[in-house]
């Protein structure tokens, strides 16, 4: 009887690593499976060890040779190993890569309980670790979706186009062999480079996909596969061009949905102008990997969602806590007096995993204001570690485990936070934007108070959104969680001042959450009302201002000389209204000014 699953691991000269990657696919705890080794014109002794396998288990290993012996690409040695498999699923391993033992068992469950899914991938660890004196630690990219989610043809492809998070990697899917030669296969003219792209772009094109969140494969990372020198955007750049006009070409007239035709636009015209490109890259930031832990944390962590009339988000929301790695969390969704069909989405929510969300109402269907409804929740979470989520935002999959673990290891710090990617909804007719925030402090390091205080008035852009903190329940309960007195605007901003004055916090470079930014925001609303503006001095702000006087002026001991220094000057344009109703242009020009030249002179972490 024919295997299920074909293992396919094509090898060139790669005698140092073969064995270990042919072990890893016997360790599999999966058994239906044969292995097809593709010899891809080596003159090392990657052949004579594939013998030693095939004399081993004869029945299940297959070594394959073009009919010339020569050496014809990666393309073109996957697409015969496909030819001579005889599984219905297929999965690629390269000589030196890794599967993790569950691997293709667990893939298997996943394409019989999604017929429709034409592949499935997970994650992939970057391996520096194989190597004990590795310089760099490993580290996995943001998969950039929900993951634990079926996607439809096309949905994946622009985030292949931009390539900022993980897309399937070889070593990481497990292939429909239907799904396989429906795309077409491998294209054999991208012998090296891109030609595992050049694939995958082809498969999302004609079958949906499976991402989840599990860690499947590693890759090994050494002097063969990474690039020498410093990394240039104009190579990259120009490496990619070849790829992308292959992919216009291949579209045509294809029906294709916007993002797929903005992005594939848009990094063509990157590819061709490559030095403008590597110039506009420089200027912008991008998402750094995410380290791995050394290990899961056990913590509970409380995610505190207080909404109103967030129907067009709130399952959204909702959905990228259910799609968090780190599976011990409560959702604790706290209705503040709604009127549309938000009240019906949570109570499905709970409904559907009663263990884990609950909904909650203020007595009479209430609207108390955005402080009241999340201290409700804070008094009602039962966690270790508590994260405050808006209903129009969304967390990255990594986020809890992260934070969590950090947590975990550093008893002595209170919370950590993150970058942040701001989410631009795309308006009609156009594409989303997003920006990854900056933090305008040390990163991987731990801050005594107040000096993030200090710096967050100093520099109001580098305050973090609130979605961006992880704190400890504890810590925020015995602060007394939100001021009531702000119930709206900087209400948010009540409770990270007094955790930057009382509190140890750790500022990281990993994102963990997508801002939305949208028209019916409160900012937006209070811009348009004129009780708030992004740099002119308005009510909102002085209120805040106002109330974080007397907050800091009530604690014990003799007041901090930079935190006054920094009030003052940020109570300036209050105390002088008249004078910087004119100054405040220039003023803010000027700040302008200076954060550009701090972003060219102190980057931020890259991917």
């Amino acid at each position: 009887m024919a295997p299920l699953v074909s293992a396919v691991t094509i090898v060139r000269d790669g005698e140092r690593f073969l064995a270990e990657a042919l072990d890893s696919i016997f360790g599999q705890t999966y058994s239906n499976l044969e292995l097809v080794i593709v010899d891809d014109g080596s003159t090392d002794r990657s052949a004579e060890i594939a013998e030693r396998f095939v004399r081993v288990v004869p029945d299940r290993v297959r070594l394959v040779r073009h009919a010339d012996g020569g050496t014809r690409g990666m393309s073109a040695a996957r697409a015969l190993g496909v030819r001579t498999a005889q599984g219905d699923l297929i999965g690629f391993l390269d000589a030196d890569d890794v599967w993790l033992p569950d691997k293709i068992a667990e893939q298997v469950a996943i394409l019989d309980a999604h017929p429709s899914a034409g592949m499935v991938y997970g994650r992939t660890q970057m391996w520096f670790s194989w190597d004990p004196k590795a310089a760099r630690s490993d580290y996995f990219y943001d998969l950039g979706v929900v993951p634990d989610r079926l996607y439809p043809p096309l949905r994946l492809l622009p985030q292949l186009l931009e390539n900022r998070v993980q897309s399937p990697t070889t070593c990481n899917a497990l292939i429909r062999r239907d799904a396989y030669e429906e795309a077409g296969g491998f294209e054999t003219p991208f012998s090296s480079l891109y030609e595992d792209q050049v694939f995958f772009a082809k498969l999302y094109l004609h079958s949906a996909t499976y991402v989840s969140s599990r860690l499947w494969a590693r890759y090994r990372r050494h002097e063969a596969n990474e690039p020498r020198g410093r990394f240039s955007y104009v190579r990259y750049y120009h490496e990619r061009r070849p790829f992308l006009e292959w992919l216009a070409e291949c579209l045509g007239d294809a029906p294709v949905n916007g993002d797929v035709g903005a992005m594939l636009a848009a990094e063509l015209a990157r590819a061709r102008h490559p030095h403008r490109a590597a110039l506009a890259a420089r200027l912008r930031p991008t998402a750094p990997p995410v380290e791995l832990a050394d290990g899961r944390s056990t913590a509970t962590v409380s995610v505190i969602v207080c909404f109103r009339d967030a129907e067009a988000h709130l399952e959204q929301a909702i959905a990228s806590v259910e799609g968090q790695e780190h599976e011990r969390w409560e959702l604790i969704l706290i209705d503040d007096g709604s009127t549309d069909s938000s009240t019906q989405i949570a109570r499905a929510a709970a409904a559907r995993d009663p263990e884990r969300i609950r909904h909650l109402d203020h007595p009479g269907h209430a609207n108390l204001g955005k402080s009241s409804s999340r201290n409700a929740g804070l008094r009602a979470a039962r966690g270790d570690y508590v994260v405050f989520l808006d209903a129009d935002d969304l967390l990255l999959s990594g986020k809890f485990s992260r934070q969590a673990a950090f947590l975990d290891a550093h008893r002595e710090v209170d919370a950590v936070y993150g970058r942040t990617w701001y989410w631009d909804e795309p308006g009609e007719g156009g594409r989303a934007g997003e920006r990854l925030s900056r933090l305008g402090v040390r990163w991987g390091a731990t801050q005594d108070p107040p000096h993030l205080l200090v710096r967050f008035l100093d520099q109001p852009g580098s305050v973090p959104c609130l979605c961006a903190f992880m704190a400890r329940r504890e810590a925020v309960l015995r602060l007394g969680g939100f001021d009531e007195s702000l119930q709206d605007l900087y209400e948010d901003q009540t409770l990270i001042a007094k955790l930057a004055l009382h509190c140890r916090i750790r500022v990281d470079a990993v994102p963990g959450e997508r801002y939305r930014q949208h028209e019916g925001s409160s900012t937006a609303r209070a811009i348009r009302e004129g009780t708030y503006h992004p740099w002119r001095p308005n009510a909102a702000r002085r209120w805040y201002l106002e109330w974080l006087e007397r907050y800091s002026a009530q604690l014990e001991g003799p007041p901090s000389r930079s935190l006054a220094d920094a009030l003052a000057r940020a109570a300036r344009p209050y105390r002088h209204p008249r004078a910087y109703r004119v100054l405040a242009p220039a003023v803010f020009g000027w700040h302008f000014l200076r954060d550009r030249l701090v972003v060219l002179m102190r980057p931020e972490p890259r991917a």
